[in-house]
Formats: C-alpha cells, sequence, structure tokens
C-alpha cells in the first residue's frame, strides 16, 4: 500500500549527502521539495547527475543545523524498504544508524521538514538584517559628524529611520513580497528622496548604502533562491531609466571633483559607466575586488585583534561561493554588452586562477575554499563562461603556471575545460577539501564540464 507523506533524513552529527537514495525515490516517481541547497541541490541517481530534474533534495544549512535530505510524494511500501536499507534501519526511538554515513540520523515528517527550512531561511535574512542594520547606523553617525562637528559618537548607535526604510525594500523581495523590478523603483524613488529627508544623505551617498546593503547580502546569504531574487534585482536595477539633475543647480559629488550640472544625467563619478542607473557605478568593481582577493579577504579581524575573533575558514569559503554564486547568475541572465553587468563573466577567471596554479603559490594555498566557487560558475553559467573566451587582454588575468607548464594559453577551449575537470577531480581525491559540500561541488562541476565538452564535440 502506498505510504503517502514525506520523509526528511536528517543528520545528527556531521553533515552530509545520501547521494544514492535518490535512485529509490526517483524510481518511485517521488519528487524533491524546493530547497536552500547549494546551487542545484543535486545529488548523484544511479551514477548520473540529475540537475535536470533532482529526486532527493539535499541541502546543509551554513549554521551547523543539518537536513541534507527530503522525499516528497507517494512512496511504495517495496520502495520506502529499500530506503531505508540503505540508509539504515529507524530504531525504537525513531532514529537509525547509518554505515555508509557512519552517524545517526532520524526520519520526520514532512511538516517538521518543511517547518525547520522556513525557519532556518527566516534567521539567515534575520542576521543579516540586523548586522545590515548594525553597519548602516555607524555610517550614519560618521556622516552625523561631518554634519555636526560636536555630535557626540554612541556606544551603540541606531539607524535611522530612512535607514530601516531602505532595509525594508530588500527585507520584502527577499521575502517574495515585491517583485524584483517594483524593488528596484523602490529604490530608485529611496535614493532620489532620501536627502530631502535625512540631511546626513545626499544622492551619492544614499547609493552608497544600497550597494552596501545588495553586497551585504550577496556575500553571506548562501540560499541561491535569494542569491537569484539579488540577480533580478541587480538586472532591474540596471535597466531603471537614467537620472537627471532636475534641481536647477550643480550637484557635487566625490568631494567636489564631479560636478553634474542641471539637465545633465547623474554620474557619481569621472569613469566611465558611472551614470545611475545604467552604469551601476562601483557594483561590478565591487564584485571583481571580490573574486580577486580571494576567499580569504572574509578573514577579517574585529576589534581586539585577538585570533579568535577571525572569520573562520568555513564562513570565509561560504562568502567567497556566496559571491561568486551572485554573479555567476547575473552572467547567465547574458545582459546586453552595453551593460556594465557583462563583465561579471570576465571576473570568473579570477576565481578559476586559483585552480590554475601550482603548489607552493598564494593561489594554491587558499584552492580548497575556492573550489565551491569555482564549481558555482560551470553549473550556473558555464555556457557563458565558454563564451566569454579569457577576459587577460582587458583585465590583465594571467593563465595559472601549473596551467601553463601543460602548454596551455587563454583559450577556454576543450583542452582548458578538461584541465579543470581533472583539478575537481584532484581536489577531491587529496583530501583537501573543507567538507561535503565541497566534495559534492566538485561532483557537481564534474558533471556540468562533461557536458560542457561534449557540447564543444
Amino acid at each position: 500500500m502506498p505510504l503517502p507523506g514525506a520523509y526528511g533524513y536528517r543528520h545528527e552529527k556531521t553533515p552530509a549527502l545520501a547521494t544514492d537514495v535518490a535512485g529509490i525515490c526517483k524510481a518511485s516517481s517521488v519528487v524533491c521539495t524546493p530547497g536552500a541547497g547549494y546551487l542545484y541541490n543535486t545529488v548523484t541517481v544511479i551514477g548520473k547527475s540529475n540537475r535536470d530534474q533532482p529526486a532527493w533534495n539535499c541541502h546543509k544549512p551554513v549554521d551547523g543545523s543539518m537536513i541534507s535530505g527530503v522525499a516528497v510524494g507517494r512512496m511504495s511500501a517495496t520502495a520506502l524498504a529499500k530506503l531505508k536499507a540503505m540508509i539504515g534501519q529507524p530504531s525504537e526511538s525513531g532514529k537509525f544508524f547509518s554505515p555508509s554515513l557512519n552517524q545517526w540520523g532520524k526520519l520526520m515528517p514532512m511538516d517538521d521538514v518543511v517547518a525547520f527550512g522556513v525557519v532556518y531561511k527566516a534567521k539567515a535574512v534575520i542576521k543579516w538584517k540586523e548586522r545590515q542594520l548594525q553597519q548602516l547606523a555607524i555610517f550614519h553617525e560618521l556622516r552625523q559628524r561631518k554634519v555636526d562637528a560636536s555630535a557626540e559618537f554612541e556606544e551603540f548607535p541606531k539607524p535611522a529611520p530612512s535607514q530601516l526604510a531602505l532595509l525594508q525594500i530588500y527585507t520584502d523581495v527577499l521575502d517574495e513580497n515585491d517583485t524584483a523590478r517594483t524593488a528596484a523603483k523602490r529604490i530608485s524613488d529611496w535614493v532620489l528622496s532620501v536627502p530631502d529627508r535625512d540631511t546626513c544623505y545626499d544622492i551619492s551617498s544614499a547609493y552608497g548604502d544600497v550597494l552596501s546593503v545588495l553586497f551585504g547580502a550577496a556575500r553571506e546569504l548562501s540560499s541561491q533562491k535569494h542569491l537569484e531574487i539579488l540577480a533580478d534585482l541587480t538586472v532591474e536595477l540596471a535597466n531603471l531609466p537614467d537620472v537627471y539633475n532636475d534641481t536647477g543647480k550643480p550637484m557635487v559629488f566625490e568631494e567636489g571633483s564631479v560636478a553634474v550640472q542641471p539637465g545633465e544625467i547623474i554620474k557619481l563619478h569621472s569613469q566611465p559607466r558611472a551614470e545611475l542607473w545604467s552604469g551601476l557605478p562601483y557594483l561590478t568593481s565591487g564584485i571583481g575586488n571580490d573574486l580577486r582577493s580571494g576567499p580569504l579577504q572574509f578573514r577579517q579581524v574585529s576589534g581586539n585583534g585577538h585570533d579568535d575573533d577571525q572569520v573562520p575558514s568555513c564562513q570565509s569559503e561560504d562568502m567567497y561561493t556566496n559571491v561568486n554564486t551572485f554573479a555567476a547568475l547575473i552572467a547567465r541572465r547574458d545582459p546586453p554588452q552595453t551593460s556594465p553587468l557583462c563583465n561579471c563573466v570576465d571576473f570568473a577567471f579570477a576565481t578559476f586562477a586559483f585552480l590554475e596554479h601550482g603548489p607552493g603559490t598564494n593561489y594554491d594555498r587558499d584552492a580548497h575554499l575556492a573550489v565551491r566557487a569555482a564549481a558555482a560558475w560551470l553549473v550556473i553559467a558555464g555556457k557563458q563562461v565558454i563564451a566569454a573566451g579569457s577576459p587577460s587582454t582587458k583585465y590583465s588575468y594571467i593563465s595559472g603556471s601549473l596551467w601553463e607548464a601543460k602548454g596551455g594559453t587563454n583559450t577556454v577551449d576543450v583542452k582548458r575545460l578538461q584541465f579543470w575537470r581533472s583539478q575537481f577531480q584532484n581536489f577531491r581525491e587529496a583530501g583537501r577539501l573543507s567538507d561535503q559540500r565541497a566534495m559534492d561541488a566538485t561532483i557537481e562541476a564534474t558533471a556540468a564540464l562533461d557536458d560542457l565538452i561534449a557540447a564543444q564535440g
């Protein structure tokens, strides 16, 4: 008799994916729930990547909580018995020991699984929002000091109403209460109107806070759904009409180095593509800086300088993976060549550099922390990476020493794709990867590369 409902596979100890259960689920026509998993929530189905329609949804939240699988549908008693045989028999308490994973787990009702996923996502956004409000409050206090040098610093500054309004726009779009297009219009209205309500702002500083919040979210939120929303929002911001100075007097930015005359398009700096909004000033350069600087840029030391206050390497790896995923999602939307967003795919080669340098180099030292980020590019925007070729002529990226030693060039051809494939395999076999998510990323990247190589003929 078919058993209705769903079963979640929850780990009690170290997170790991039950990659071999998907075949049983798929054979029973069991479908997976949407989740907050890494990349496409994929696992292996009978030796083949199932990025098209996964039957088993696996993910490991970044806060150390564990849910690695949810199967939804009507599973036959026979299939359920096979599934339990694969992952271990439940004990009387509902837990089971998995020999293949060497840990205890339990089967949970679907309602509990869904509730967990919703709570986890909500907590991730809440934590990010709290950090952003704290940072924005500090920025606001510094601006107040510029306006009034006699103003005293507060030990715990509070965000201004204008900053709460900006965070609410982001919260609404991340919670899917607003579309990306609506949120982009609200952000534009906020940037243009907030200087009239808050003397600590001009258009340039308001736009700076918009980017600060956007980058904070792109670095800290690991849910691909959230990163897709942020990518859509970024594209919609670039599609907004340019803003003209209609104040009847010059606008001055960059401490007087940029003056926008009445009737002119507002530009926030003197370099090309500085227009508000089509130029999205500073955005792509910020993405490029993040990708070039590597994962350990996020291993920052807090105020007292103790080693214990450093961001752990695993969190640095998460943040680097997140911002690369964000950039890859933008690139997958194929921005027009006239848009600054088309540069996002060029910056991918800064991440691939970690795969291409040999032992003893700074790149190789941190390479294991960049594996997931490189995999994200291939899984999400592999076709765009191939189409971009190499941006070395524009951005002076050089081929890695290990790749050059094998006779490699800057061209993204089958030979280079095969080299990347072998590098992912080397990382998987060398024992340098940080956790199961990195292991799974190499498998996803390998499957993506196989598809890309086959497409090249």
